[in-house]
């Protein structure tokens, strides 16, 4: 059976076997998932050329140097939190007790000062949260900001200074084939480098997050590797790894990140403003299904149906109707739902958003200013509007 599971771990008991750690790896369940003062750091030296070479022990060498520049910047996550344990005779009798349950899962360092970044589901409910970098500091921990629609979270390490950060790489610039590293703490062992190659770009739709847009990856991400890094060969974070698609809960070769593009926007907003604010513009939509497409003379997937608009709200303002096939946002193509509301949700309230619809035949371009979601931060279920039809999703 194929599972999702989040890639964050508990500490592996080291008593065991090398080979009963892996098997085992202390994880319960497998889909995996695992003001802003950042500064974007000057560029991993000259070292790393865009042409590689054809030696292969000086490719050997580039890569070594890739992965040490980069180890300097992601850290190892413990939380702590209270759960209900089992009774004081450990058989489930008498009054449930609280005990202290930990977690593992990694981080990338943003700034010099302890601005770090990771997954929603690698700090959420924790009591205690303690960073330890790849040079063995350790920092208490406090969440900046926390989103889980995303699966993103911000933490300020206390009284961190001169940390090595990582810059910032164009996720819209991955290519499939190209090659990156996957760098973490899976199983807890602090430090890990796997390499791999994109294995697709642009995943939506998969039930991982509320705006799903993952790279996808064949580098080795485990348990434990939730919140490290995916590094693009000139030592930039491309991604932030996330989630495995697995029938074991370890690795078999599909990993997915969350693009550094959408990373940055969120921690933006996060460091700002404590919470993710999202454009929103007041409809219902509906992806095309092979009927619609083919009554209307268009190929599946070339635009998202809108199916009502809600009175006195942004997309009426701007000229939308119910019927209309909204084909681009932002002069970007619109496939599907998840891309539509991924594009909107990305908009700034207030600030122009350009629309291409089709209706009756025609090609028309409308400018809409969206408002903001009424319920940032809140993690809703794909078309819980009831008024919504089957098949309806509300953005």
């Amino acid at each position: 059976m194929t599972r999702w599971s989040f890639v964050v771990s508990r500490p592996v008991n080291r008593s065991l076997t090398l080979a009963a750690a892996v098997l085992a790896g202390g994880v319960g369940g497998a889909l995996m998932t695992m003001g802003m003062e950042h500064v974007k750091p000057a560029r991993l030296p000259d070292v790393i050329d865009s042409a590689w070479a054809t030696d292969p022990m000086e490719q050997s060498d580039r890569l070594a140097d890739v992965a040490e520049r980069a180890l300097a910047s992601v850290v190892n996550i413990t939380v702590e939190h209270r759960a209900a344990g089992a009774g004081s005779f450990g058989h489930g009798w008498g009054p449930r007790m609280p005990r202290q349950q930990s977690g593992q899962g990694s981080g990338v360092i943003l700034s010099a000062s302890g601005v770090v970044v990771t997954n929603h589901h690698v700090v959420d409910r924790a009591e205690r949260i303690t960073v330890r970098t790849s040079d063995g500091r350790e920092y208490a921990a406090r969440v900046v900001g926390s989103d889980e629609p995303t699966d993103l979270a911000v933490l300020q390490l206390q009284d961190a200074t001169d940390l090595t950060a990582m810059p910032f790489g164009d996720s819209d610039t991955v290519r499939v084939g190209e090659m990156v590293m996957a760098i973490g703490n899976p199983f807890g062992l602090s430090g890990s480098v796997s390499l791999g190659i994109v294995s697709a770009m642009g995943r939506s739709q998969m039930g991982i997050t509320d705006y799903d847009n993952f790279i996808q990856t064949d580098a080795a991400v485990n348990p434990g590797n939730s919140g490290g890094a995916l590094v693009n060969m000139e030592g930039e974070l491309v991604g932030i790894n996330t989630a495995i698609l697995s029938r074991s809960g370890g690795s078999q070769g599909v990993g997915f990140a969350i693009p550094s593009t959408m990373v940055q926007s969120v921690v933006e907003s996060l460091q700002r403003d404590g919470r993710v604010v999202r454009g929103w513009l007041g409809i219902s939509i509906q992806d095309l299904t092979p009927a619609m497409a083919n009554a209307l003379s268009l190929p599946e997937g070339a635009g998202v149906l809108v199916g009502e608009v809600e009175p006195g709200g942004p997309a009426l303002a701007a000229g939308l109707r119910a019927g209309d096939i909204v084909v681009e946002v932002a002069g970007e193509a619109v496939h599907d739902t998840q891309a539509l509301r991924t594009q909107v949700a990305s908009s700034r309230p207030g600030e122009p958003l350009s629309l291409t619809v089709l209706r009756n035949g025609q090609r028309l371009s409308l400018e809409a200013f969206p408002g903001e979601r009424p319920d940032p931060g809140h993690v809703a279920v794909i078309g819980v509007d009831p008024k919504l039809r089957p098949g309806q999703k509300s953005e």
